[in-house]
């Protein structure tokens, strides 16, 4: 550098600002690394955080499927059809020859009939040994009732019978219901063929005054 150089001040002016340029440009790539360092590390750390915080979270156990029982299929065919069912299969096999209830119980029903909606109610009463007129305690109930176009609704309960044989007794009932037939709740064969609506009205009728006479 010559003398006069040196002595010029837009010299030096000109130096300082090249050295400032560099200084600058240095400290701006600096920034720019420091930046994308700390970027990378901020992003490394949310991965990892990520991956820490999904493997300490706790596996939800398996919930075990829950199945209902499935619903009884419909009683098809009128209250006063089903009635004659129940009532044929009843007398067989509970007042028959050989039924179980013949010594120790006695049939009781109530019908309406058939334009009534023919709804009906068997009541298995324990025999009374007292005084005639006093009907006996109800140990076995029946219901039956209309349930939409041509399907009736059958429910049983036991009052004072065992439970075993009443268990059995409901089977019996709702198998009745359906048309099959027997006394076996385990061995049912074949199908009664319903009566008319009119005859069963008589029949039912029939069938009450003969029970309680």
């Amino acid at each position: 550098m010559s003398r006069a150089e040196s002595r010029n001040p837009k010299h030096w002016q000109s130096q300082a600002c090249h050295i400032n340029c560099m200084r600058n440009g240095l400290t701006a790539q600096t920034s720019s690394i420091f930046a994308a360092s700390v970027f990378c590390l901020l992003l490394s750390g949310c991965t990892n955080s990520g991956s820490l915080s999904t493997a300490a979270l706790p596996k939800i156990p398996d919930l075990p499927k829950i199945s209902l029982p499935e619903a009884p299929p419909p009683v098809v065919g009128t209250p006063t059809e089903v009635y004659e069912r129940i009532g044929r299969g009843a007398m067989a096999c509970w007042f028959g020859a050989n039924g179980t209830l013949k010594s120790t119980h006695i049939y009781d029903a109530e019908a309406q009939p058939a334009s009534q909606g023919g709804r009906a109610e068997i009541n298995i009463r324990q025999r009374n040994d007292g005084p005639q007129g006093i009907r006996g305690v109800k140990a076995f109930v029946i219901v039956i009732a209309p349930s939409g176009d041509e399907q009736t609704s059958v429910t049983s309960s036991n009052l004072k019978l065992p439970k075993d044989e009443g268990d059995q007794m409901s089977q019996s009932v709702m198998a009745w219901a359906h048309g099959n037939q027997g006394c076996d709740p385990k061995a049912f064969t074949g199908a009664w063929q319903p009566a008319p609506a009119a005859q069963a009205g008589k029949s039912a009728d029939k069938k009450e005054k003969a029970i309680r006479q």
